[in-house]
This record gives C-alpha cells, sequence and structure tokens, in this order.
C-alpha cells in the first residue's frame, strides 16, 4: 500500500528545518528512522553519519539531521533542524495529517496480554521507546489495527486517545500460586499458566478487547508479563526455569505493585524485601523490608550487599534487562544462600 507524499515545503514549515541545497526533489513518500527502514522515496532521519550513505543507497530522496554536514548529492534534500528528536514528532504529526490512522488506546498491562495472546498479523503494537513507535506508526498501513499503551505519546502527535471498551468474559479460576494461574475460560481449561494472580483482570480485559475487535486469541504461549515479571536464577545469578529457581526477582511497577501487595505480603516466603527509587512515592503501605535508592550504581551495590541473605526480591523503577546485565554471575554473591524456594 502507497503512503500519501508529504511535500519538501511541508516537512520544512512543520520541522522548522534549514534546507542546504537545492535538490531535484519535491516530496517524500514515508519517513524511515533506520536505514534498513529506507525506501526509495522516503526522508531518512539521520541520528549517525555511517547510517547516512546506507540510506541513500537504499533510495533516499531527503536526509533530515542535527549533524554538521556538507550535502554529498545535490539530488536529494539536505535539511539540517536544531532538534532532531522534536523534528521526527512534528513530522508524524505531519504525516498522520497525510496518512490518517485510526490509534486505539488499551492500558499497558492490559496490551502486554494483547500482545502476547493476539494474533500478530492482524494487530499492530505500538510500544517500546518514542522512536520505536513512530517507527511502527511510519511503517503501518491503513487497514491494520493499530493499538498503543501510551497516552501521553498519542496526545503529543495528536492523535485522539479512542479506548476499547473491553466485551464481557465468563471465567472461573480454579487454583492460584503465587507464579501461576489456573482458570477455565469460555468454557475452556488452561492450567498452570504464567500469570500471577492480580494480573488475572488484566488477561481477561486483554480478552475481551480482542473480543471486541472480532479476533480470536491463544493462550498457548502466555508468559509473565514485562510490568510484573519474575525472575527465576540459580546460586550464581544465572537464569532457570520456573520451579527450580534458588532465589527470585521480580520486576514491578509501581501501580501493579501496589494492586498485588497482599499476594506478595502473604507469601510464606523467608525473606522479602523491595527496592524502590527515592523519588517514588507508594499509593499503600507495604509490609516488606524496604530499600530506597537514588541511582542504579546504588541499586545495584545494595543488591550486591543484600544478595547473600536468602529472600524474594521485588525491584521497582528500572527495567530487568538493566539489572541483568550488570549482575555478575559468580559464586561470591550467591555463596550463602540457601536452596529449594519452592
Amino acid at each position: 500500500m502507497t503512503h500519501s507524499c508529504m511535500r519538501l515545503e511541508s516537512v520544512l514549515a512543520v520541522t522548522g528545518g534549514r534546507l542546504l541545497n537545492s535538490p531535484s526533489i519535491s516530496g517524500f513518500d514515508t519517513v524511515a528512522l533506520s536505514p534498513r527502514k529506507v525506501t526509495r522515496g522516503s526522508l531518512f532521519v539521520a541520528k549517525r553519519r555511517e547510517e547516512i550513505v546506507q540510506a541513500l543507497q537504499q533510495g533516499a530522496y531527503g536526509i533530515i539531521t542535527d549533524l554538521d554536514l556538507v550535502p554529498q548529492d545535490e539530488e536529494v534534500a539536505w535539511i539540517r533542524t536544531d532538534n532532531l528528536a522534536e523534528a521526527m514528532v512534528r513530522l508524524l504529526r505531519l504525516w498522520l495529517v497525510e496518512n490518517p490512522r485510526n490509534i486505539r488506546y488499551v492500558p499497558a498491562a492490559d496490551l502486554e496480554f494483547v500482545e502476547q495472546i493476539g494474533s500478530q498479523r492482524s494487530l499492530v503494537i505500538i510500544a517500546g521507546s518514542e522512536e520505536q513507535m513512530s517507527e511502527t506508526l511510519f511503517l503501518s498501513h491503513a487497514e491494520q489495527i493499530l493499538l498503543c499503551g501510551a497516552r501521553p505519546f498519542i496526545e503529543r502527535i495528536g492523535a485522539s486517545v479512542e479506548p476499547i471498551e473491553p466485551a464481557p468474559v465468563a471465567c472461573t479460576v480454579t487454583s492460584s500460586k503465587i507464579f501461576e494461574t489456573s482458570l477455565v475460560l469460555d468454557g475452556t481449561y488452561h492450567p498452570h499458566l504464567f500469570v500471577i494472580p492480580c494480573m488475572v483482570p488484566h488477561l481477561l480485559h486483554a480478552v475481551g478487547i480482542l473480543k471486541t475487535l472480532s479476533l480470536p486469541y491463544f493462550l498457548q504461549h502466555l508468559h509473565h508479563t514485562p510490568s510484573l515479571k519474575p525472575v527465576f536464577v540459580d546460586a550464581c545469578g544465572r537464569e532457570v526455569a520456573y520451579g527450580s529457581s534458588e532465589h527470585v526477582l521480580v520486576f514491578a511497577e509501581n501501580s501493579l505493585l501496589c494492586a498485588c501487595k497482599e499476594l506478595f505480603e502473604n507469601a510464606t516466603w523467608i525473606r522479602r524485601r523491595i527496592f524502590f527509587p527515592k523519588q517514588i512515592k507508594f499509593n499503600c503501605d507495604i509490609k516488606m523490608t524496604m530499600y530506597p535508592y537514588e541511582s542504579l550504581e546504588r541499586l545495584l551495590m545494595t543488591i550486591r550487599e543484600e544478595f547473600a541473605k536468602p529472600a524474594y526480591t521485588i525491584i521497582t523503577g528500572t527495567k530487568r534487562e538493566r539489572v541483568m546485565e550488570h549482575l555478575p554471575q559468580d559464586d561470591a554473591i550467591f555463596s550463602n544462600m540457601n536452596k529449594g524456594l519452592f
């Protein structure tokens, strides 16, 4: 499917960019944020010099950047802007005027389940960083179903926030453990789903959203969602399968942690503790040993100091990947940990 052309003068007007040459082209078919996404007729948003050559080879009609560059090809439009991040948002607004999209808002915790259980061929999930969400939109088609959980992003690009009312779902929970749930959904029994019990309402909302959109759902590959994700590790800090770990890290968003606090507080754990940024204000009282931290470096230092004590650990305010990549996988930190928490 083709996109409506964005005229060069419109791009200059909305971005406040300066044209550095007098090219023969008059407009662009779409915008690309990485060189591998460039097609003939694209305007390429260049953040690094080394990407420009590849973009030109793949047929870019224009380069917009905040780098100091001398035009290399006079047939291509070279546009200099002072704020590339803001220019990208304005480009997206312009592109949406020329290529309208129906973006539906779904709360982030529900959207994580929609992404796992929905058909990827029918849905486009707009998630990630602002740049990743922008790129997803630039590559989308009008007939696709676009779902986004970032309300500020939707509002910033000038799109209307249109929520989806989930259809009712028949569900009976048959058993719950700390990190798994068994339930009967629409008459089908699903045992041992990797869903923390307090996340079941978000799963049901996701099923209801897909029903509202007349789309099927599949629970076969359902797993813990990133916003409330337990990571099971062995005595050396390496990830292992559920049920065979010697230590558990739970990465939680503050709002979801508050919703699940009873579950965590009533669990029969050897020890439980929570790490949270100093600037976070909890909306509820949490009866756990609390460790405030002011930086990632301080968080990692405290983890190293405390991990020798057996415990389930809840970490808020940072992504799982940022902690795990800095976690030393050696025997020194974990040598005194007891085994067999399950």
